[in-house]
């Protein structure tokens, strides 16, 4: 499976810079801007998440 976020960011803000439903510039940076927050947040975010589990098997026994 491969993940969106492991493309590169400006390829993806190149894309939605071309897409018809998105206006020309802001949208296309914040939407890049983001997705480059994503792609550092989302290994974090799992890794929390796994603690969080653990923790609360380890509260269930």
């Amino acid at each position: 499976m491969e993940s969106i976020t492991s493309r590169p960011a400006r390829l993806r803000a190149e894309q939605y810079a071309s897409h018809p439903v998105l206006p020309e510039g802001s949208m296309a940076v914040v939407m890049s801007c983001w997705d480059g927050v994503l792609s550092w947040a989302i290994p974090y975010i799992v890794a929390f998440d796994r603690a969080m589990l653990r923790s609360r098997g380890r509260a269930r026994r």
